[in-house]
């Protein structure tokens, strides 16, 4: 992908994620998260653009939609 993801942060019942992407490339394109219950029920998918330099590091913040209560004990995917 050139980039790797290494914390995430979210309030409790909320429904925005917080990424912190490092960049090990040059990266601009379109990035999906997934949300899983720990049921391992997909409860949530959203899609965003996101854009760095090589050796950049930033957050992006990715909001689901409002019915979408992340947990901080439920699975995130990136892709």
């Amino acid at each position: 992908y050139g980039f790797s993801s290494v914390c995430f942060c979210t309030e409790n019942g909320s429904n925005k994620l917080s990424l912190y992407f490092i960049f090990e490339k040059d990266f601009e394109g379109s990035v999906m998260v997934k949300v899983f219950n720990k049921q391992n029920i997909e409860i949530g998918r959203v899609k965003q653009q996101i854009k760095g330099k090589k050796d950049d590091a930033a957050y992006f913040d990715f909001v689901f939609d409002s019915r979408t209560n992340i947990d901080p004990k439920y699975t995130i995917i990136i892709e």
